[in-house]
């Protein structure tokens, strides 16, 4: 992860911080970032997107096959974003 990034995910929580309702807010704020990487890492995802690459070469963006592999990512980052 970038310098950059890090700093911005950092300023994102202690803005959360000083809200009102500071701890709602701030769960919030570190449970959306925590979801985020576990997405970014997933190795099923990011097997799933150089299938994607590959069908997108292959089969064109309006492909089937490109279309189920579009429906099997959405599904998998809908399952992280739900627990």
């Amino acid at each position: 992860m970038k310098k950059e990034i890090a700093i911005n995910i950092l300023e994102d929580i202690e803005d959360s911080l000083i809200q009102k309702n500071w701890k709602e807010e701030s769960l919030k704020t570190i449970t959306l970032y925590r979801k985020g990487l576990e997405v970014a890492t997933s190795p099923k995802i990011k097997k799933l997107l150089e299938k994607h690459k590959e069908y997108v070469e292959k089969y064109g963006e309006n492909g089937k096959k490109t279309l189920q592999i579009n429906k099997k990512i959405d599904d998998e980052i809908r399952r992280i974003y739900s627990n």
